[in-house]
């Protein structure tokens, strides 16, 4: 009897997620809204399954020395400012590499970029952030990236998501000293160059 109330938990699971997934993919999911850009398509399920399948297939990410550098310095700050409540261990530096080769895989490159390195830090300590974050300093140097409730934020347009990563890695970037990695119409913080 148990196994089968877990059965069912699982499978009403499954067909919930899929069911979420596919509206978000539409853009008719909880609290997403159509784009103004009406260029912009939404992929089906069997168009997003293939995309996922060929990127998987075709490309087996090799880390830039500029994305090495930012993982291994975040890994290394982390492990310098841990706080009790998450343990930093080699296995989450593995993990940093592991997720920005699959983000790089989802932007169809086979090298990991210094965005895909800093994409996944951001998502990172903002999914720890609710618990303090990963890194301490992060979050106080960080201080636009507090930790906000998904259900009570509305999902920002294409061009504010950019303009709101591009802050962000900026803002990560200049912690870790390496700013100048990225070009200067990129940088979305006072360096004090005049570039």
């Amino acid at each position: 009897s148990c196994l089968n109330i877990q059965s069912a938990r699982v499978e009403r699971d499954r067909m919930i997620s899929r069911f979420l997934l596919e509206n978000a993919i539409q853009g008719t999911g909880y609290k997403c809204k159509a784009s103004k850009d009406s260029t912009l398509k939404y992929w089906s399920m069997e168009k997003m399954r293939y995309y996922i399948a060929t990127v998987k297939d075709r490309f087996h990410p090799t880390l830039s020395p500029n994305a090495a550098r930012l993982l291994e310095r975040h890994y290394q700050s982390c492990r310098e400012n841990q706080n009790n409540t998450v343990h930093i261990t080699v296995r989450f530096f593995e993990s940093l590499i592991r997720l920005s080769q699959a983000h790089a895989k989802l932007m169809y490159r086979s090298v990991v970029t210094l965005m895909d390195a800093a994409a996944i830090i951001i998502l990172m300590e903002s999914s720890a952030m609710k618990c303090g974050g990963l890194n301490p300093s992060f979050s106080n140097d960080m201080s636009g990236l507090a930790y906000t409730e998904p259900l009570h934020i509305e999902t920002p347009s294409h061009d504010e998501a950019q303009e709101l990563f591009l802050r962000d890695q900026s803002r990560l970037l200049l912690l870790y000293d390496m700013i100048e990695c990225i070009p200067p119409e990129d940088r979305r913080v006072d360096t004090g160059d005049s570039n």
